[in-house]
């Protein structure tokens, strides 16, 4: 019984692997690939069917008889040659691919199966070829796609990469900026408070001035009136150069009051800046700087005169009254360099001093109200300020606006 079934499976693959001549003939007629018989002992070809002649463009003659590797070489076959033979010179099934070239000139790809098997007593292959250039084609256009699409996500990735990169710094910025804004106002608020602040004590000021010396000057004066008619009214004789020193001094104390609220005016806002412009008001702060201080003030001006709109003046003359007064409070110079230049459509103030000079703390601190209250004014008219200090080399400071600018609203003159 096991012997019986052992020859059903061996008999059909021993009559597939040892084909009749007339079921090669039949084999190779039916076939739509391209077959061929070679020969293992001397790798001649024993029979080719038509499908093999059509796809080498050989005659039947030119290749039934030769040698395998001379008709492989005959149509430049690459892949084909004895060496791919020799799995299957050994007994065994095998598959390779090659190309060669076709009757028109193009290169083809082939596909082959390489079957062992007997042929009147000989060791033979079977060789099956199909033509898979398009499928080739095919699959390097798929791969080209692929390639391309791969191509198109890493620059798509990368574009987006880089939309993230800018968008991440665009959200850091807008949160740089937000916390700066939160800081300016934080620093706003103080400035303000800090201007009301000095309104009050300005206002305190000047009511002491008028109280303690124009006051008193004023109830001098009213009194000596008074005296002088008394005596003018009640003396039967009246003393003309006594009448006369006493109007003198009364005249005195009118100076005095006059000079008095000049003074008060002047504290206010001196009217040689009004009168005389900039460059004036400069020389004498300067000069009222010295006397007071004792600190030196070496100015010069570029153009020498300068005529600039009340805006832009003013907010000149406070940066510089500002900055005086720091560099007395603060800086221990012996002495100021201020220079005050016009620069194409711009005026620059520049005022150096020797002092210690200022720290980078000091410059940010929200502290610092007169900075903050000069960048205010320069900022305001659409200008650019900056301060910068050496340790022991003293400190600069620099305002320059438009010379034409509007500005941005309008405040204290303070």
């Amino acid at each position: 019984m096991i012997q019986q079934l052992i020859n059903g499976v061996t008999e059909p693959l021993d009559r597939a692997l040892h084909p009749s001549p007339g079921q090669r003939v039949a084999i190779s007629k039916l076939s739509p690939a391209a077959i061929c018989i070679v020969r293992v002992s001397d790798q001649a070809i024993l029979d080719v069917n038509d499908v093999f002649l059509d796809l080498t463009g050989l005659a039947r003659v030119d290749a039934v008889g030769r040698p395998w590797p001379e008709v492989t070489q005959q149509i430049d076959a690459r892949g084909l040659g004895s060496a791919s033979c020799a799995d299957a010179g050994e007994g065994l099934l095998s598959d390779v691919e090659g190309s060669y070239v076709a009757p028109d000139g193009t290169l083809r790809a082939v596909a082959a199966t390489l079957v062992p098997m007997m042929s009147d007593g000989e060791r033979c292959i079977l060789a099956i070829a199909h033509d898979i250039t398009g499928r080739k084609h095919a699959e390097a256009a798929l791969q080209a796609d692929r390639d391309e699409l791969a191509q198109r996500v890493a620059e798509r990735t990368e574009e987006l990469a880089q939309t993230v990169a800018v968008l991440q710094a665009e959200v850091d910025e807008r949160h740089q900026a937000e916390r700066r804004l939160e800081a300016t106002n934080a620093q706003l608020h103080v400035l303000a408070a800090h201007l009301q602040n000095l309104r009050e004590e300005e206002r305190k000021q000047v009511a002491r001035e008028i109280h303690d010396e124009l006051g008193q000057e004023l109830a001098a004066l009213k009194m000596d009136l008074t005296l002088l008619i008394r005596k003018i009214t009640r003396s039967p004789q009246v003393d003309c150069a006594e009448i006369a020193r006493e109007m003198a001094a009364t005249a005195s104390l009118v100076d005095r009051a006059i000079q008095t609220m000049r003074g008060i005016c002047l504290e206010l806002r001196p009217d040689v800046l009004d009168k005389l412009g900039l460059c004036e008001a400069m020389r004498w702060q300067a000069d009222e700087y010295r006397l007071r201080t004792g600190i030196a003030c070496d100015l010069s001006f570029t153009p020498s005169e300068i005529s600039l709109p009340d805006a832009q003046a003013t907010a000149l003359f406070r940066i510089f009254q500002e900055a005086l007064t720091n560099v007395a409070r603060h800086a221990g110079a012996t002495g100021v360099v201020a220079r005050l230049s016009v620069r194409g459509e711009e005026i620059a103030l520049s005022i150096v001093d020797d002092g210690r000079g200022i720290t980078a703390a000091e410059v940010a601190s929200a502290r610092s109200l007169g900075l903050l209250s000069m960048r205010e004014r320069v900022t305001a008219l659409g200008g650019r300020f900056a301060v910068a200090g050496l340790p022991g080399q003293g400190t600069s400071l620099s305002a320059t606006i438009p010379l034409r600018g509007e500005p941005a609203g309008t405040g204290s003159d303070l």
